[in-house]
């Protein structure tokens, strides 16, 4: 009866009165599977993990084959980050009960936290297959396809067959766009959002999609107004809190301050502070970074008060500058100062590494190998849910520019001898300096003391591009917007130059062309 009476309380929406429900039914009968298994899903709903992952770990003791025990498993582990313990469980519930969509929905995402991305794709195939009417999940299988296989149109495909189940979805169309904005079939996408925008205009998602959309072409006077929404429900990214008014680009009143606070990754900030320069020496800043950036922000912008902050929601700082009368993100910046592709100023590096530090880099470098080049070598950028598989280069497939006679040195933040590993005849050419990626400021010298830099889409592309050292940047087929498409150069850091994929995941073309 409680346990009944739990199940009319969840549907009903009350999830708390259904778990103390179920409690009581767990002390009538504590060993019933049932029980424990609705006492784990409930626990699971309220984001009570720990709670959730005990009541199914019994449950599973009590009865190892009973797939929704094993099914609320792994679920649970794969929500506390654990998914190498959840696959154990999923694969079990397959084998237990291979015609159940559901425990294939979930083995998709389990497989995909693991990084086994054909196993996800097959799981996901399977569950379609047992149920081919599930419009969610057909999405979810698109987003595999796009962000992390990089195949924009088996990706179009999903979402279309998402839409023709459920046609007012908001984010299978979205993603549609995007499928399409990733084939290179930009005006389709843009059309496309266009009539979403007409017929939804409050939802904020299309006019997100569509700004990424018209960065990516080199629309920037367009552009900029729809990556205004980047904070906020679309990206679950809520604005920083800041108590002064938004900065609409108009001139100060004598003895004000402007706040340029903080926004995003660290390439992030660093990319939008090539407007610094422009903005301090007309406005009256206080720029707030990343700790990380503050010795490298105060040599290089000595016209703003910079202070490094953590994003922590302290806000006591703000006291020492009682000046401050308006604020403005950082991403906001371009807005208003970069308005077209002549906006860009053709200047070299805008970041100013330590000199002392220089100096000791070069003078390492040349006691270890003269006046032979040094190329510095990155491989990998990006989370996995920042698209880390379609920006990162398997290390073997350096072989082509590792046989060229340089001395390459190691940048990849957590790549310690991995080169030197993988191409051993090439180990006496390389030179392992990734400790120095986790020190920008170090990372900077560094950077400044070689001929160039060969990296893929990542932080160091960003900062060897500020400092203005040469550098080549490897991107997939379907880059980032900041990369505008099509182009080999790169508006941001005129010392830049860009290789892309010719097709989705053909890094040993860009290679070859780089070598």
């Amino acid at each position: 009866m409680h346990l009944e009476r739990a199940r009319a309380l969840q549907s009903g929406g009350d999830a708390r009165s259904a778990l103390d429900e179920v409690e009581r039914a767990a002390k009538i009968a504590p060993d019933n599977v049932e029980v424990l298994v609705e006492q784990g899903r409930l626990n699971l709903l309220l984001g009570e993990i720990a709670d959730a992952r005990d009541c199914f770990q019994l449950a599973v003791a009590h009865s190892p084959s009973d797939v929704d025990a094993l099914l609320g498993l792994a679920r649970t582990l794969r929500r506390a980050q654990d998914a190498v313990a959840a696959r154990s469980h999923i694969e079990s519930a397959q084998r237990l009960a291979p015609a159940r969509a559901d425990v294939h929905f979930e083995a998709a995402g389990v497989m995909g936290a693991c990084d086994d991305l054909p196993a996800a794709v097959a799981a996901y195939a399977r569950g379609l297959e047992l149920d081919a009417g599930n419009a969610a999940m057909w999405s979810n299988f698109g987003l595999l396809y796009l962000n992390r296989l990089g195949d924009a149109a088996a990706a179009e495909q999903c979402f279309r067959r998402a839409i023709a189940l459920e046609p007012a979805t908001v984010g299978a169309n979205a993603n549609l766009g995007l499928a399409l904005d990733g084939q290179g079939r930009t005006a389709e996408a843009l059309e496309h959002y266009g009539k979403l925008i007409a017929e939804f205009p409050d939802e904020a998602e299309y006019r997100w999609n569509r700004g990424l959309a018209l960065l990516a072409s080199g629309n920037y006077a367009r552009g900029w107004e729809d990556y205004e929404l980047r904070n906020g429900p679309v990206r679950g990214t809520p604005p920083r809190d800041f108590p002064f008014e938004t900065w609409r680009g108009e001139a100060l009143p004598a003895g004000s301050a402007l706040l340029v606070y903080a926004e995003q990754g660290v390439g992030d900030e660093i990319m939008f502070a090539s407007c610094l320069p422009e903005l301090s020496a007309r406005v009256n800043c206080v720029v707030e970074c990343d700790v990380r950036l503050e010795g490298l922000f105060k040599r290089s912008f000595p016209h703003a008060r910079v202070h490094a902050a953590r994003r922590d929601g302290e806000r006591g700082w703000l006291d020492s500058y009682p000046d401050i009368g308006v604020q403005t993100a950082i991403g906001s910046l371009p807005r208003f100062m970069r308005r077209s592709a002549s906006d860009f100023p053709d200047r070299g590096g805008y970041l100013i590494a330590d000199p002392a530090r220089v100096t000791k880099w070069r003078d390492y470098f040349a006691q270890r190998a003269g006046t032979q080049p040094r190329i510095g070598i990155a491989w990998r950028g990006g989370t996995r849910a920042t698209w880390r598989e379609l920006r990162s280069v398997e290390p073997h497939r350096l072989a082509p520019l590792l046989e060229i006679p340089r001395l390459w040195v190691n940048l990849q933040r957590g790549g310690a001898e991995e080169l030197a590993r993988l191409h051993p005849a090439h180990a006496p050419r390389i030179v392992d300096c990734s400790d120095a990626a986790d020190d920008i400021d170090e990372l900077a010298a560094l950077c400044m003391a070689l001929d160039a830099v060969v990296t893929v889409d990542n932080t160091l592309a960003h900062l060897a591009g500020a400092l203005g050292r040469a550098t080549s940047i490897m991107l997939a087929y379907n880059a980032d917007w900041r990369w505008v498409r099509g182009s080999k150069a790169s508006a941001w850091y005129p010392a830049a130059r860009l290789y892309r994929q010719h097709s989705p995941g053909a890094w040993d073309d860009v290679v070859r062309e780089l070598a």
